[in-house]
């Protein structure tokens, strides 16, 4: 995984740390692979109930896939990619200007 839990991602730099943010970014940073909620609530050291809740909602939006209990990024959705490529254009900003 790319994401380290302690770190804040450029969406969190930008928008603040929110638990619907810290999910979504996990999602970003992490397109590939099935989890479990239980597996993304104990990353992000969140309540399980409180990621559920937030990974729902992104499934709800198409942004997010479930198979038998487990998630995914839903690489084919738009506003998914959008994020997605906003967050690693930022990233790359915020790295180029810390090298300065």
């Amino acid at each position: 995984m790319k994401m380290n839990n302690n770190s804040k991602g450029p969406l969190e730099i930008y928008l603040g740390s929110t638990l619907n943010i810290r999910v979504l970014t996990f999602f970003i940073e992490n397109p590939f692979n099935w989890y479990s909620v239980g597996h993304i609530s104990e990353y992000l050291d969140k309540p399980e109930k409180r990621v559920a809740k937030w990974v729902n909602h992104f499934v709800k939006h198409d942004m997010v896939l479930e198979k038998d209990g487990r998630f995914k990024a839903n690489m084919k959705n738009t506003l998914f990619k959008t994020f997605a490529d906003t967050t690693m254009a930022c990233g790359d900003y915020i790295l180029d200007q810390e090298s300065e």
